[in-house]
């Protein structure tokens, strides 16, 4: 991950934020190809709080502020959280979080999930090969 490498938290920020966009935006992908009707993309956001989370923030990153209700209860914010010298992202001292409703998600965990959500996603619905079951 090329965020793991930069000395500079600026452009880590900028890559995650860019990773949620992206990653959002494959729904409306696979709405525009067909492979996915909308109400089996409908629930599986209404279904999956990981996802919900990545919607908002990618809606955050891209307009600065939610232009649409949350997906969830409430508006999340974007926080730098000071963990201890060398216990945060990559040896640093933060990490980025994403606070809503009393509940603190780590960005980093949450990309990973997010990422998690779209292979089963993907899988389940016959669009991507269990890379545990190619030969």
């Amino acid at each position: 991950m090329r965020a793991a490498t930069s000395g500079d938290l600026d452009e880590v920020v900028d890559l995650l934020l860019s990773y949620f966009i992206t990653s959002y935006h494959l729904r409306d992908w696979l709405l525009r190809s067909g492979d996915v009707p909308q109400a089996r993309m409908d629930e599986l956001f209404r279904s999956d709080e990981v996802l919900r989370l990545c919607a908002d923030l990618a809606n955050i990153a891209k307009h600065y502020d939610l232009t649409d209700s949350p997906r969830r209860e409430w508006q999340l914010s974007i926080a730098r959280e000071y963990v201890g010298e060398g216990r945060g992202w990559f040896g640093r001292n933060a990490a980025l979080v994403a606070l809503s409703r009393g509940q603190r998600h780590d960005l980093s965990e949450l990309a990973a999930s997010c990422e998690a959500s779209w292979m089963a996603f993907l899988i389940a619905n016959g669009l991507m090969q269990n890379s545990d079951s190619a030969t």
